[in-house]
This record gives structure tokens, C-alpha cells and sequence, in this order.
């Protein structure tokens, strides 16, 4: 039999079974319908006809529309949709005052559209297996139903239900939830998913990327909950919510499980914004991993107003041939067009994966506020076991941040990755944010710090970047071979304090300093009742600033370095405005790019090589030959200081330079000397002028082998032989 207008059939009575939360808290009750559609009001290019509980809808068109009063589908009943292609549209416009049930079964080779203001319930029992499904509480433009491309989706004031499914949705292309509070705690599989709690959007259905676009909310109660399981393995899942006055409420809560795997070269995507007002809120899984030979991971995105991921939650952009991209709260430094939070709280156990797990370099994880960033949890940007580089990470709150993470970027095959940290201040102490998470959470005006454990135990290399200032106020010793550290602040008068030591592993990983501002220094600070001195060690060392101490107390300076030491900015003087204390320097390379050094009465400077028993060689050029280097001009350098000393015992110190005119101090100082300690030899007939300065050779003087050089010692207050 079939039928096109409304036809009186008797009601027939079935048990329900137990209803979700969702549905329970629903204020509109749904009656028992008398069939799929009651009181229906106009068809174009469908047939309906029923076989018992089956009700059959034959479409003869790209688009078919049935509008009809009612629309449920009860416990073992079943619509099955016939339509001419996958592409074709199927419209049920429900208009009467209650909420569509589907129970039972829903069937259709194309696409359905089910839109009723008063709301649809997805039961626990629903199987839904279709092209692509939309249900939706808001009005349907009918005319983009014949246009390729997207539908907009608009609450035209009657939008008073929600869009809840607790039953199992299967589609083979695209299924979108829509409305103003949209609750998924069932099942769904498809291509692309989307959900969207709003009041006006635009939804791409034919698409291979992000289903919502154009999307504003107009009403405070709004709301998202994915509690169940999503998969589209190869495509998009795209959640969002926009709410207006919900400021400090959760508008989008992801507790469930979120799948979109990379299925050979077709990357997986999951994009999850809880919109400009209210609390996104991460408690479940995401997974954008690619598992298969050669796939990359793919891209997860969680942004908001308010970000928050809890201590359970897990994102994994893992891939075996490379890792994928993690964004929460933003883009790298606040690039890109994606939406910034305000504040992102990452809680301890939360685990940001994207690292490569057979070969291939690591991925990007960002985490990023405009304001507040407080992170406890784990990130992994590993290199692939087979080969690969570590990835990068940033963690930043664009004023504050609040740091106590744990990140791993190494790569057993190749070079480590990058930890990216990039407030307006940073302050680097022992107990960082540990105790301050929950403080911030009842204070917002709580400071935060960086966790000086956070840097040490760093599996990768560490980039610590100050729109301002920062302080370095406890030791740091890094503990992962290779694993560089860059120190650097921006702002015009930046200053980097340090009040501790630096070293990183085994001296193999760069220490690199850089005050980039017009007046930028690096400040030698300390305990502010007694002298100190602050120590760095590292492969390469890096001052690229001017270096200050802290006029409160004698500071003193000592740089360790395998490789390179490069101190001072040019066409600047160390300690020009607040004199520094001893110098103490052991390196294969220097350069003192500054134009002097101005010190503290009787400080000492000693330069000489990492090993006791290297080479130094005092030349005019700066040619190295795999000898510390030293030319009379980076020797004069060190004019102010009262005792310059020059190597150590087991060292040899080749004099390589005709004449050396050792340069007076800028004042008087009495009793300045200048020491050669270890052996001296000489390579050629030198010359030495030392006026106003001691000259004392702490070793053997002798010629190079097969050669009688002479030395001559000029002007000097006395040379002495020991």
C-alpha cells in the first residue's frame, strides 16, 4: 500500500528501553506514533509504502522532501530510504510538537535529512546505516538542497530540542549532529563526523575536510557532549560548540573516544573548538595515529576560550613513517588562523603523543594560551627507531606560564628534538608548578614559574624565550646527552638573570645566551649577602648579550665549553655598566666579541683549554689548527683585570706572534701581572712588550724542536721564572 497524504492507522504499543541521561532530562515527552510519519503533509519525488513494520520510501529524485507532523521509528520497526544515488537527498521535515524517536532501523544508499526543532533521540537500540546522515533541530534551507556543496543550518526560533544518539550510526560518507545542545553517548562510524552545538552554520556534506563552516552562537545554553565512540578512520571529525554568556561554564566536554586514523596517504583529522566563551574540557581519547606501514600520523586540533585537558586525557599522533601535529589552545607561537585560548591547563597524566615510531623525525606538539598556560602532563615527540630526528614541542602562555611537564624528543638514531618556552617573563626554580596549580585555580592572579626539574629531566633540547626577562634562580643540569640549551629575551631593556648554575649533559649540548633588545644584558646575580659565582658548562657556549653584574656583590663568571665560547655583544664593554668579578674560561675556541671587559678591584681572568694538557696558541691570526687560539687583540681584552692568566699546568702555550704589545689597563692597577702557565714555547724570535705589568712564565720556556728562538721581554715591572 502506499501513500502521500495522512492516513489514520491504529496505534500500535511497544516497550522502550531504558532512556539515556540525555534523553531523561529532555522537558519534552514523545507519544507513541502511530507509524514512521504521522500526519503527513506534502511529499515530492518519494513513495511510502508498509509491509508490517517495515515502511519503504522510493525516491525518484536527487532530492525527495516528506513533511510531515510526527517521525519516530519504534523498537523493532524499520525505514528503509531506496534512492536513485549516494548523492541523493532525503528531507524529513518534522513540524509538529514533539520529539522524533528512532528506536529501531534506518536504511538508505544516499543521504537522509531529518530536521525537527522539538528534538531526535538516536536510542540505545537505533542501527542506522545509511549514506550520509544530518539531524538537526535547526531550520533547513530547502533550496541548498539542490545546490552541490553546503546546507545552512539556522535556528528560526523554534529550536527548543536537542540531538542526542545512544544507538550505533554506521555511513559510508558524511553524519552531522546539529542544534542547539548535542549529546553523542552512542556509536558512530563514517567518513567525516560532525557535530555542532549552535544556532546558525554552514555544513559541507560533499567535502573531504572540515564539515562546519561560518558557524556563530546565539544563546548561552549550548552545549557538546561527545561521551561515546567516533570513528572515521581516514577523514574529519570536526566537534564545535559556540556559546554566548557562558563564560565560565563547560560548552564542550570530550570524555569519549575520538578516532580518525590515517589510512595510507589520507591523514586522519580531528578538530574539536569549543568557540570564544565558555570551557573546552578533554577528559577521553584522541586518536589521529597512523599505524600502518608508511603512514604519518595525522592532525589533532583542541582550541576554546578556556582549555583545559584533564589528568586522563590521551591524544596520540603517533606514525611509523613520521609523527603527526598536536595543537591545543593554538598555533605555533600564536600563528595561523586558528582560534587562541585564553587559558590552557594541561593536568599531570595527560599524555600529547606525535612522535614517529619505525623511521621518520617526530612531530609538532603546541600548547598555547594568549594568557595563562599552566602544564603538568607528558609530551612525545620522539625520532623513529629506525631513523628520524626528534620533533618539536612549545609550551607558552603569552604572558604567564606555568611549566612542571615532562617532554620526551629523542631519536636513538638521530638528532634530539626541541622544547619551545616562550612567555613574557620566565623564572626558573625548584617546585615549580606543582603547588601552583591549584592555587591558580581558586587565584588567577597566582604567579607561576618554570619547574627547574621540568629543564633538567627534558629529553630533548630546551629553548627558553622571554618577551622580557628571564631569571634563573636554581641550578640547571640538564641530564640528555646532546640536549642543548637556548636562553633568549627580546625586549628592549631584557635581561636574563642568573642567580645558579647551568651544565648540560656530559658537556655535549650548547649553551646559548641571547638578549636580543638595544639595551639587553645578561646579569650575573647571586645570594645577595655574599660573592658568587656563576658557572656554565656545556659544548658550545653562547653570551650574545651585554654582561652585567648585579652591583649588590662581587660576581664572578666560569665557562666551561668542549668546543666554542663566544662572550659579549660588539661594539659593547662587559660589565660597562655594573663591573663583573673573576673570569674563568677552559675551551677549544674563543671569541670575545665585546670591545673590553671593565671588572671589580683584583679580579683575576684565567683562559685555557678543556683538556690539561691542550694546546694554546698565540698568534695574529685567528686560524685554528686544533689549539686554543688567542690573538693579542682577544688578550687585550682582558686589560682590567689585575692577574690574566694563561693556561695550566701540562699545557702548552706556543708564542706564534712576533711582537706582543700587552695592552695597559684603562686605570692603573697595581701589581697586574700576566701569567704563562705550563710550558712555553716559542716558534719564532717574539718580542713581548708588558708596560706597567709583571711578567711571569710558570714553567719551562723552551724553543720548537731544532730551533734556538729568542724571547725578549720589554718594559715590563718584572719577569719572573718559576
Amino acid at each position: 500500500m502506499t501513500r502521500s497524504n495522512l492516513r489514520p492507522t491504529p496505534v500500535r504499543r511497544f516497550n522502550l528501553k531504558p532512556m539515556s541521561l540525555a534523553l531523561a532530562m529532555s522537558s519534552l515527552s514523545s507519544p507513541l506514533w502511530a507509524g514512521v510519519f504521522t500526519g503527513v503533509q506534502s511529499t515530492q519525488n518519494v513513495n511510502i509504502s508498509e509491509a508490517g513494520k517495515l515502511t519503504t520510501v522510493n525516491q525518484s529524485a536527487q532530492v525527495g522532501v516528506i513533511k510531515t507532523q510526527g517521525f519516530g521509528i519504534g523498537v523493532g520497526e524499520a525505514l528503509k530510504a531506496i534512492q536513485p544515488n549516494s548523492n541523493a537527498t532525503l528531507w524529513i521535515d518534522v513540524t509538529g510538537a514533539a520529539r522524533s524517536d528512532v528506536l529501531g532501523a534506518l536504511t538508505a544508499n544516499g543521504r537522509v535529512l531529518i530536521s525537527n526543532p522539538y528534538g531526535i533521540y538516536f536510542g540505545a537500540g537505533a542501527q542506522i546505516n545509511v549514506g550520509s546522515l544530518v539531524a538537526t533541530t535547526l531550520g533547513v534551507n530547502g533550496d541548498d538542497l539542490y545546490k552541490k556543496g553546503r546546507i545552512r543550518l539556522k535556528d528560526n526560533g523554534q529550536s527548543v530540542g536537542s540531538v542526542v544518539n545512544a544507538g550505533v550510526i554506521n555511513a559510508t560518507g558524511t553524519v552531522v549532529l546539529a542544534g542547539a545542545t548535542v549529546i553523542n553517548e552512542g556509536i558512530i562510524n563514517a567518513a567525516r563526523v560532525g557535530m555542532a552545538a549552535t544556532s546558525d552554520v554552514q555544513v559541507d556534506v560533499e567535502g573531504d575536510g572540515l564539515i562546519f563552516f561560518e558557524m556563530s552562537g546565539a544563546k548561552a545554553g549550548q552545549r557538546l557532549s561527545q561521551i561515546g565512540q567516533i570513528t572515521a578512520d581516514g577523514g574529519t571529525v570536526d566537534l564545535r560548540a559556540d556559546a554566548r554568556g557562558a563564560m565560565a561554564d563547560t560548552v564542550l566536554n570530550m570524555e569519549g573516544m575520538v578516532r580518525a586514523r590515517s589510512i595510507g596517504s589520507r591523514n586522519g583529522q580531528v578538530f574539536i573548538d569549543g568557540g570564544e566563551q565558555g570551557r573546552t574540557l578533554v577528559t577521553g581519547q584522541i586518536d589521529v595515529s597512523g599505524q600502518g606501514a608508511g603512514e604519518h600520523g595525522g592532525q589533532a586540533t583542541v582550541l576554546g576560550q578556556k582549555v583545559e585537558l584533564a589528568s586522563s586525557a590521551s591524544i596520540d599522533a603517533r606514525g611509523q613513517a613520521g609523527g603527526g601535529t598536536i595543537l591545543v589552545g593554538g598555533n605555533y607561537q600564536g600563528t595561523g588562523t586558528e582560534r587562541h585560548a585564553t587559558t590552557n591547563v594541561v593536568h599531570a597524566g595527560a599524555t600529547l603523543d606525535a612522535s614517529a615510531i619505525q623511521a621518520g623525525n617526530g612531530g609538532q606538539v603546541v600548547v598555547w594560551a594568549d594568557d595563562l598556560t599552566l602544564f603538568s602532563g607528558n609530551i612525545l615527540v620522539r625520532g623513529g627507531e629506525e631513523g628520524g630526528n626528534g620533533g618539536n614541542a612549545e609550551v607558552s602562555g603569552k604572558l604567564r606560564l606555568g611549566f612542571d611537564g615532562w617532554v620526551d624528543g629523542r631519536a636513538p638514531k638521530g638528532l634530539v628534538g626541541n622544547l619551545l618556552l616562550d612567555p613574557r617573563d620566565i623564572k626558573i626554580e625548584a617546585g615549580g608548578t606543582v603547588s601552583l596549580l591549584d592555587a591558580f585555580l581558586a587565584d588567577s592572579n597566582t604567579d607561576v614559574i618554570v619547574d627547574v626539574e621540568s629543564i633538567n629531566n627534558a629529553l630533548l633540547s630546551v629553548t627558553l624565550t622571554a618577551s622580557r626577562n628571564i631569571f634563573v634562580n636554581d641550578d640547571i643540569s640538564m641530564k640528555t646527552s646532546g640536549a642543548n640549551l637556548t636562553l633568549t629575551a627580546n625586549s628592549t631593556n631584557a635581561k636574563i638573570t642568573l642567580n645558579a648554575n647551568i651544565a648540560t649533559k656530559n658537556s655535549t649540548g650548547d649553551i646559548t645566551r641571547n638578549a636580543t633588545g638595544a639595551n639587553g644584558n645578561i646579569i650575573l646575580s647571586g645570594d645577595p649577602s655574599a660573592a658568587s659565582t656563576v658557572k656554565l658548562t656545556g659544548d658550545n657556549v653562547s653570551l650574545n648579550a651585554n654582561i652585567q653584574g648585579d652591583g649588590i656583590q662581587n660576581r664572578s663568571l666560569d665557562i666551561v665549553a668542549n668546543t666554542d665560547v663566544s662572550l659579549g655583544k660588539a661594539s659593547n664593554v662587559v660589565g660597562s655598566s655594573t663591573a663583573i668579578g673573576n673570569l674563568t674560561i677552559k675551551t677549544s675556541s674563543l671569541e670575545i666579541k665585546s670591545d673590553g671587559i671593565k671588572t671589580i678591584s683584583d679580579s683575576a681572568a684565567s683562559i685555557s683549554t678543556t683538556s690539561e694538557t691542550g694546546d694554546i696558541r698565540i698568534k695574529t691570526s685567528t686560524a685554528s689548527d686544533g689549539s686554543l687560539v688567542l690573538t693579542p687583540n682577544t688578550i687585550d681584552k682582558l686589560n682590567n683585570f689585575k692577574t690574566v692568566k694563561i693556561g695550566s699546568t701540562g699545557t702548552t702555550t706556543n708564542l706564534n706572534t712576533q711582537t706582543w704589545n700587552v695592552a695597559t689597563p684603562d686605570l692603573p692597577i697595581t701589581g697586574r701581572s700576566i701569567n704563562l702557565i705550563g710550558l712555553a714555547k716559542l716558534e719564532r724570535d717574539v718580542t713581548i712588550d708588558s708596560p706597567s705589568s709583571k711578567f711571569v712564565f710558570d714553567g719551562q720556556v723552551s724553543s720548537k724542536a731544532g730551533n734556538s728562538f729568542a724571547l725578549s721581554v720589554e718594559n715590563a715591572t718584572s719577569v719572573t721564572f718559576n
